[in-house]
């Protein structure tokens, strides 16, 4: 509210009018929402009823638990629609500002006049707000103004006592005033050397955050109007986890969870939201000590009776604290408990856990931190001793391995996307920027850190905004020690169009001349892509072909249903996949189609896997050239003795390579009886692969992963060689041949540049919503929906914003539209962009039209963005540096 006198100047009339019709705009979205809210009821509780009279059975304690979900989901549905509305009578509408630090409600007024207009509470609480005025001559209240120059209740005695302040204190500083209104406030006791402090707001802000404090206006709020942890916990907790697929012994956990027991019975559930760094003089018992004697006092009678462990402390010398909320039972200092990561599942309780002990409990007591011995349900509360370096930003512990983890908080489809480079101005400070980034990374759900191969460390953030807050944070941490901070970088997507005509794919050889590939390169089809890369986790289980559980074999038939869906062709291909790409779980798919190409194990089967064999003796390998004079026998039996490799399994996400040891390979590679001098092309196969990856890893146009590519190997071609010759230069010319045979691929196709998008949502009343528009245009940006809520003015835009346009965004749309539009950026997803990086005139007539350069055309942003990040990365970039060039003439002569 201090910007309507700061910055608005408007009148208390004016703000009265302005806050009433925010309150209108805000209740109108609120109607919406319960609305749909009903709607979503009515159609669960119809799907219910089907499923009733189709005569399906549940399973009893899945039933009960499903039924609780239902039934707490549904709550703000059965209870008065005006209930959901916002109203200062009701008492949960707060009027302050936080930036001066004072906030208070209706009923805080109605106590300061009741008296003095000597009204009954209930009346003046039910006047104080609305078209409701005051007769002084009459002493009572009106509907309509009683003189030409009356204002509204709400206006004159509210809002024209703080307005007065600010005038006086800020706005038109006047200390003649400020005394006067300083004389009826003299109760507060406001000591006089924060009035005469130089800087006018500081005085604002000592008056007003004693006057009405915002501490004490938000806790009465929340007190009397939100639900208790016990009556939240029922119908918050329930619906974050599916019962169908929990034991019977984990229901029991989220029925304790649900009742919020303390019961010493009752297992012991809490959840772990960040762990943040204290200054070890903050804990209790440290160099700041408490101002107030009788705190002091109790923790010296603490330390003498009880002397607590002292806390792990980082090279910094900070302590870790973890900050907690207890759904259940009773937790003690000294307690051992289990740790659980997000990702644990109480069906396999050995994996993603870890036991620890509780060494100290704190209660958050302002800016203090008070000592605990134990801490029940339902409580904040911070935890000391835990080892932090297996705390990934969230974690549950508990006292059961057969309670589910809790999921984390942030959400997991929207990544951080936005990309700095940083190191620090001093060499020596390394060590504390890497200690720095680990405790923000802890703190902050969304924050990612990675060290590339070069040993740049790079920050990963959700946007601007939030990329700038954490550099700050970084900042405090490292106590403002300079750094080095590179431009944005967006990372981008490679991808091909379908070819329009059938084209010869040319073979690609060794070095050494000894082997031959021929690959083709073709879109995936949109569903798979989009399969494949939201679920890496899915992928990396089925390229393992250990992983039986039921997900896993959900997904592998949803994969191949999407391949059945594209077509013949796709299915055909499905059932022969080599690798995912790249990392071995990416959205780029290798084919294995070589005729005849005998004795593999695909990564998607029908079946279970089954563990590979090597090709019978009297089975000619494929393609295989038989116009070669091999080496004699005793060669090739005298080398391959001693040969020895191992190589790690391309199914896994930390390898991309085929897994085959030494003995097996030996074995492999043994001479047979029928032909003693031939080596299966299985033995390359790791080759292959690894050629795959790093092809898919680093597409042609600008360096960058591609993204929706198949890539179809159709022939293989390797001479009569030896074993020794494949430990020797045959792997590793493999691996080039592969990769190279794979840019050939790409080159015969049109290439494009995939660029990642924001969903970008304002909302912005109508005679701001061509300005929104002007904005969105300039950026790139494409609107998909507009909405406007009914009875009001207010419009919900809806967009796709290129993040590379995103950079100063908030702050230009903030200005065009002077504060009344505000955008909310979430990543979704990457785009192909339309044009042609590599367009250029070729026939008479675009020659005529665009010039030879093409320079006549619209400007090629994809080549804009290849050009900077070809750049960026080092990479040669085709560019004219000189235009027009001229001799100097020579201005005088000598004569």
């Amino acid at each position: 509210m201090d910007r309507l006198v700061t910055d608005l100047h408007l009148s208390p009339q004016e703000a009265f009018v302005h806050l009433k019709k925010i309150l209108e705009q805000v209740n109108v979205i609120t109607g919406s929402l319960f609305h749909q809210e009903v709607l979503r009821a009515a159609d669960e509780s119809d799907a219910k009823a089907a499923a009733a009279a189709s005569g399906i059975t549940v399973d009893a304690p899945a039933a009960t638990a499903a039924t609780a979900a239902t039934d707490a989901q549904a709550v703000p549905v059965a209870d008065d629609e005006a209930s959901v509305y916002f109203s200062p009578e009701k008492g949960n509408v707060i009027f302050g500002s936080a930036v001066d630090g004072w906030a208070f409600r209706l009923q805080d007024f109605v106590e300061l006049y009741a008296s003095r207009l000597k009204m009954r509470k209930d009346v003046l609480f039910k006047t104080l707000w609305g078209d409701f005025y005051f007769d002084v001559k009459g002493k009572r209240v009106c509907t309509k103004p009683p003189t030409a120059d009356s204002m509204p209740m709400f206006a004159s005695f509210v809002l024209k006592p703080i307005f007065d302040v600010y005038n006086a204190a800020l706005v038109y500083p006047d200390q003649a005033r400020l005394d006067k209104i300083l004389i009826t406030l003299k109760h507060l006791n406001i000591p006089p050397k924060e009035l005469t402090k130089p800087d006018k707001r500081e005085v604002l802000e000592a008056i007003m955050s004693r006057w009405w404090p915002i501490a004490n206006c938000v806790l009465d709020c929340a007190v009397e109007l939100l639900p208790s942890p016990a009556q939240a916990q029922q119908r918050k907790v329930v619906p974050l986890w599916d019962a169908a697929d929990l034991p019977k012994q984990s229901l029991d956990v989220i029925e304790a969870i649900r009742q919020g027991s303390r019961d010493e019975n009752a297992p012991v559930v809490g959840f772990i939201s960040k762990v943040f760094p204290v200054k070890k003089e903050f804990l209790p018992g440290g160099r700041f000590k408490a101002t107030d004697p009788t705190r002091r006092r109790k923790e010296a009678a603490t330390a003498e009776e009880d002397p607590l462990p002292a806390l792990p402390e980082t090279e910094s010398g900070d302590v870790y604290i973890a900050l907690a909320r207890l759904y259940s039972g009773t937790l003690r200092r000294g307690q051992q408990v289990y740790v659980l990561a997000p990702r644990y599942d109480p069906t396999q309780p050995s994996q993603f856990q870890f036991s620890a002990s509780i060494q100290r409990l704190f209660m958050p007591m302002g800016q203090y931190l008070e000592d605990l011995d134990q801490v029940y349900a339902g409580n904040i509360f911070g935890i000391g001793g835990f080892t932090t370096a297996a705390i990934f930003k969230t974690a549950t512990f508990t006292s059961t391995l057969a309670c589910p983890s809790f999921p984390p908080l942030w959400n997991t489809t929207s990544q951080p996307i936005v990309r700095v480079a940083i190191e620090p101005k001093v060499a020596a400070d390394r060590p504390l920027l890497v200690a720095a980034l680990r405790q923000l990374s802890q703190a902050d759900p969304v924050f990612q850190t990675l060290v590339q191969q070069s040993g740049d460390i790079v920050l990963l953030s959700a946007g601007e905004l939030h990329l700038a807050r954490c550099l700050r944070d970084l900042q405090d941490i490292m106590g403002r020690r300079e750094m080095i901070v590179s431009a944005p970088i967006v990372p981008f997507r490679e991808a091909v169009l379908p070819p329009t005509e059938d084209k010869t794919v040319e073979d690609t050889t060794t070095a050494n001349k000894k082997g031959l590939l021929r690959v083709r390169a073709v879109p995936l089809p949109k569903e798979v892509t989009a399969l494949l890369e939201n679920s890496s986790a899915l992928v990396a289980a089925c390229c393992k072909k250990t992983d039986a559980s039921e997900e896993a074999k959900q997904f592998r038939e949803k994969l191949l249903r999407s391949f059945s869906e594209a077509g013949p062709t796709w299915e055909d291909r499905s059932h022969k996949i080599w690798s995912f790409g790249p990392h071995g779980v990416g959205p780029n798919v290798l084919f294995n189609c070589v005729p005849n190409y005998k004795d593999w194990d695909p990564l998607l089967h029908d079946g279970d896997a089954t563990p590979m064999a090597p090709a019978p003796a009297d089975v000619t390998p494929p393609a295989v050239a038989a116009d070669v004079t091999p080496p004699s026998d005793d060669a090739t039996q005298g080398n391959c003795a001693n040969c020895a490799v191992a190589v790690a399994s391309s199914a896994t996400t930390e390898s991309v390579e085929f897994g085959m040891t030494k003995e097996a390979f030996i074995e492999l590679a043994r001479p047979s009886e029928s032909d003693s001098r031939e080596v299966t092309l299985r033995a390359l196969e790791s080759s292959i692969i690894s050629g795959f990856q790093m092809a898919v890893s680093f597409g042609p146009l600008c360096g960058e992963p591609l993204q929706g590519v198949a890539f179809i190997v159709e022939e293989i071609q390797l001479l009569r060689t030896t074993a020794c010759d494949y430990l020797g230069p045959m792997s590793g010319q493999f691996v080039a041949a592969m990769k190279d045979a794979c840019s050939n691929a790409l080159q015969e196709c049109s290439l494009r540049l995939m660029e990642p998008l924001y969903r970008c949502e304002i909302r912005v009343p109508m005679e701001a919503l061509g300005k929104v528009y002007g904005v969105l245009h300039r950026r790139r940006g494409k609107v998909f929906s507009e909405m406007c809520f009914d009875s009001t003015s207010v419009f919900t835009v809806e967009a796709w914003l290129p993040v590379a346009e995103s950079f100063g965004f908030a702050d230009e749309i903030r200005t065009k539209t002077s504060g009344a539009a505000a955008p909310q950026l979430v990543f979704e997803k990457y785009e192909m962009m339309e044009q042609d990086p590599n367009w250029v005139p070729t026939t008479e007539e675009e020659i005529q039209e665009f010039g030879e350069s093409g320079s006549g055309q619209a400007p090629n942003i994809p080549r804009k963005y290849i050009d900077q990040t070809r750049k960026r990365k080092g990479l040669p970039v085709m560019e004219k540096l000189v235009e027009s060039a001229e001799k100097q003439r020579t201005l005088s002569r000598k004569k």
